[in-house]
Parts: structure tokens; sequence; C-alpha cells
């Protein structure tokens, strides 16, 4: 007998499971909380920034693995919010790391791109939510009409025209053997002379 596949859960995994996400999530959460700090955020308002990021890439992953998702634009849309989410959270990680080791020092750049995370955020999540909202649609909406079929099964079919073949022209060919025909020298006409008009003697007077 072949092997059987088990529902049932394993304890230790679940809890395994539940460790690792707890340690990263604690993790992540301090070093994009630094990278808040770093980036002028108040010290009430810091911890939005992990949350904002981490609950994203959360939220997006489940609709992309989950079952129930209607539409595989939902779900693609989902897989691309979740790992763009995943690659904002190693950068802030990242630069929260290089700073506190001296490497490089909080600047414009920093306090820019943490500012535009909220937004960002926010949108593609207003967009995720009415991607994973819409029903699917159905091929019945794209059915032609019984009485536009009947039309069109009636309408008499039209033959296409027969294009008429056109007989190649036909040059005329020398024979292989035929002499070459002679070449055609123009004979010089003779000049003819001129003559002189004759020059009448005219009388002098004694």
């Amino acid at each position: 007998m072949g092997n059987r596949v088990s529902n049932r859960r394993d304890p230790l995994v679940t809890f395994g499971l539940a460790v690792i996400a707890l340690a990263a999530a604690v993790s992540s959460f301090s070093a994009l909380y630094g990278v808040a700090m770093s980036a002028g955020w108040t010290r009430d308002m810091a911890p939005m920034f992990p949350i904002t990021i981490d609950a994203t890439a959360m939220v997006s992953t489940r609709i992309w693995l989950a079952g129930n998702t209607a539409t595989d634009a939902a779900r693609r849309y989902a897989r691309t919010v979740a790992v763009g989410s995943v690659i904002v959270s190693l950068l802030g990680n990242a630069a929260y790391h290089l700073t506190e080791a001296g490497v490089i020092h909080p600047g414009v750049v920093l306090v820019i791109a943490a500012g535009a995370v909220p937004p960002i955020a926010l949108a593609v999540v207003a967009h995720l939510a009415v991607l994973r909202g819409a029903e699917p649609v159905e091929e019945s909406a794209f059915e032609v009409p019984e009485q536009v079929a009947e039309m069109i099964a009636k309408t008499p079919e039209i033959p296409a025209p027969t294009p008429t073949p056109i007989a190649p022209a036909r040059v005329p060919q020398k024979p292989v053997n035929a002499p070459p025909e002679p070449v055609r020298v123009p004979v010089p006409r003779p000049r003819q002379p001129v003559t002189q008009p004759r020059q009448t003697a005219v009388p002098r007077d004694g």
C-alpha cells in the first residue's frame, strides 16, 4: 500500500513555526522601528512603520496562498505585493544595521523613503481589497443571444470569387545555333563639288 497523506497537524511543527514567526517579527519590528526613529518619526508614531510593512506582507501572502481567492488577478497582485513587502523589509533591516555599524549615516534618502512607505502601502492594500472582493466573470455573460445566433445561422454564405489565372507573356526565344546578326555600318554619302558662280566681265568706258 502506498503512503497515506495525513491531514493531522504535527504539534512540534506548529510550535516551531510559531517560534520562528515570533522571533522574526520581533527582530524585524525592532530594526524597522530604529529606521523610523532615524528618519525623524516621533516615538509614538515610529511603531506604525514596521506594523505597516509587516502587516502588508502578511495579509498579501495570505491572499496569495489562500484557496478561497476568487480571481487569478487578485492572486497575482497579492503575490507581487507580498514579494515587494518582503524586499522593503529587507532593505529597512539592512539600512538599520548599516547605520548602527557606522557604515552609512541617515540622510535625505532615508527620510524620503520612510515617509513614502505608508501612503504607498495604503494604495496597494486598497487595490488588493478591491481585487479580492471582485467576483469572477462567468462565461455566460459572453454568450450570444439566441435571436442573433439564429440570424447568423440563416445568413447565406457568399462564395469567394475565383481568381482568374493570368497566362504568362510569351517571349520569343532565339535558337541556340542561330548565326549572329550582321552589324550594320552606315556608309557615308559622297560630297558633291561646290561650283563657283561665274563672273561676267563688265566693259569699261573708253
